[in-house]
């Protein structure tokens, strides 16, 4: 008896039934059927959360490539730039050069014309060169090395977007 009761408790709480087994069954044929239906609704929102979420990973991938793109762009300026800086300051060093060959010349010759100090003013006058030619050198040497250091900076900096990108990119995947 206290099975029987115990099922009539099941039977009530299920819709109350009868009790008997043809309505118990389809009773539980509709809870699978109600079941399936959520979880294919369920099934439906992840779907779309699902795709929501993979094209934000790819606007999102989209937008760092653009920035890896503006980014290149920009130091490719940059760099344009100081060749172009430097192309300048050796035009201007030529020039130097060349005012340096004429004030050379224009020297000999008031020299010749004055046949005996050439030697005193000729020494004075290789000292200047001499501090010309390691001044330029130096400016050339510290320019060089400017450029070095920022390429050295630019390739650090591209390489670390270009490891965002990846990693980005590996979030992105499935």
């Amino acid at each position: 008896m206290v099975v029987k009761d115990g099922f009539k408790e099941t039977v009530s709480k299920l819709g109350g039934m009868d009790g008997s087994l043809k309505e118990i069954s389809q009773k539980q044929d509709e809870m699978i059927v109600e079941t399936r239906a959520g979880f294919k609704e369920l099934s439906g929102k992840q779907d779309e959360m699902i795709v929501e979420t993979r094209a934000g990973f790819k606007e999102l991938s989209g937008k760092q490539d653009e920035m890896i793109v503006e980014t290149r762009a920009g130091f490719k300026e940059l760099s344009g730039k100081q060749d172009e800086m430097i192309v300048e300051m050796r035009a201007g060093f030529k020039e130097l050069s060349g005012k340096q060959d004429e004030m050379i010349a224009e020297t000999r010759a008031g020299f010749k014309e004055n046949n005996g100090q050439l030697g005193d003013i000729s020494a004075k006058q290789d000292s200047v060169i001499d501090a010309i030619d390691e001044a330029r050198a130096d400016v050339v040497s510290e320019v060089q090395g400017l450029r070095s250091d920022l390429k050295g900076r630019m390739e650090d900096r591209l390489q670390r977007i270009e490891g965002d990108v990846v990693e980005i990119k590996a979030h992105m995947k499935p």
